[in-house]
């Protein structure tokens, strides 16, 4: 008996190893093969991440004065951006060879004062560039009194690279009280008009109350048809056109210092960065076509009550989708975007860019939610003046400091 089983010994041990091996082959199998009714997907591993999380700048080019805005002119093909120098010049950038062209687009340096928060600040392309060969600036012009805004247009060449200072039509003049707050954005909405936000007025606090006062143009955004033999036309279905107490221009009040709007190519829906004062910047959300509506500045800064005199009930006011504090009293400051819409980065679409001038950061807000939510994507060290957007959708930003341009893109 005991010679017999040691010579099945080596059988024994030939049959454990093969048991062995089929078990593991058996659980290798298992854990590499799921289940049938539960289908497998490649569109999240390890390896992949959302172009959200490694977002980066692309540098462009560099060498623009204080750049305050950047613009395109929406038409497809057409490469170039615009970008704005705050001294009273427009230049033209070729993206295509990342090259500056010689002569600017449109040079008013001689009427525009470059200042504290005033120079040329904002520009827009007439959006039937085929029959209005036209651009429309906001710029900060000296008077005996002081100051004021103003708002022009001006006529364009042939192939769109120079702009004649001497067609200059005035649409709008507006005394400004203080050399702050100046807003300077222009923008067409999906409705074909204009769009001029303007802050307060400036100092501090709003001493005046000139952001809820119905007669004054200052902290508002007007909504203007210029497409007129006119200087403009106050557009029939302006919220406030039938009642006397309200300047007819207005389209929405409550404003601090609206710096950057934007209307989403998608859905019409404007976004705007609102300048605090030393708590709170706010991004304000305001679907299409929603004229009307009271923003809450100086009642409130933010979702904070600011000043209690004069102030209607809170039903009465809108709040802001979003907000961050401040860090810094006296420099934090909101420079408003764009929701992506481009072509490169399909998963970022419906995304809201914003920044910080002072801080360096930026901020994304996920707009296709019920429920917006933000936050900061990353410090880029860099103080970012402005956001813009090519015929393409593709979102760039300036630093007003080193002049620098630079393109949102993905590190993947």
């Amino acid at each position: 008996m005991t010679e017999a089983f040691r010579r099945h010994i080596p059988i024994w041990i030939f049959l454990l190893v093969a048991l062995v091996v089929a078990i593991g082959l058996v659980l290798v199998l298992d854990k590499n093969d799921p289940p049938v009714t539960e289908p497998t997907t490649s569109t999240s591993t390890n390896n992949q991440r959302s172009s959200l999380e490694t977002i980066g700048l692309r540098y462009v080019a560099t060498g623009f004065s204080e750049p305050a805005d950047i613009v395109s002119t929406g038409r497809s093909g057409d490469k170039r951006l615009f970008i704005v120098e705050k001294v009273g010049k427009v230049r033209l950038l070729d993206q295509s060879a990342e090259t500056i062209a010689a002569k600017p687009l449109l040079n008013i340096s001689d009427r525009v004062i470059n200042q504290s928060e005033m120079g040329l600040l904002g520009l827009v392309f007439d959006p039937d560039l085929n029959q209005n060969p036209y651009i429309y600036v906001n710029y900060v012009h000296p008077t005996s009194a002081g100051r004021e805004t103003v708002i022009a247009r001006y006529k364009l060449n042939a192939d769109q690279t120079q702009a004649d200072p001497a067609s200059e039509k005035i649409i709008l003049r507006v005394s400004q009280p203080y050399s702050n707050h100046k807003a300077g954005d222009l923008a067409f909405g999906p409705d074909g008009y204009l769009y001029v936000p303007l802050g307060d007025g400036g100092s501090g606090g709003d001493p005046a109350n000139r952001a809820q006062n119905p007669q004054s143009l200052l902290g508002k955004i007007l909504r203007l048809d210029v497409h007129t033999d006119k200087a403009y036309i106050v557009p029939r279905d302006n919220p406030f056109i039938d009642n006397k107490d309200y300047y007819p221009e207005i389209w929405s009040l409550g404003w601090r210092n609206p710096w950057r709007i934007s209307f989403d190519g998608q859905t019409g829906d404007l976004r705007v960065g609102d300048v605090g004062q030393n708590k709170a910047e706010e991004i304000d959300h305001e679907p299409k076509a929603t004229g009307g509506r009271n923003y809450g500045w100086r009642c409130y800064e933010g979702t904070a009550q600011f000043k209690a005199d004069g102030c209607k009930d809170k039903s009465s006011y809108t709040f802001p989708v979003a907000q961050y504090e401040h860090t810094d009293p006296n420099c934090d400051s909101i420079t408003g975007g764009f929701v992506y819409r481009g072509q490169d980065f399909p998963d970022l679409s419906g995304y809201y860019f914003y920044a910080d001038y002072c801080r360096g950061d930026i901020y994304v807000l996920n707009s296709a939610e019920a429920t917006f939510t933000a936050r900061m994507i990353k410090d880029t060290g860099l103080s970012i003046s402005t956001f813009g957007e090519d015929n393409r959708g593709e979102v760039f930003l300036a630093d007003m400091i080193t002049g620098t341009i630079y393109q949102l893109t993905s590190r993947q």
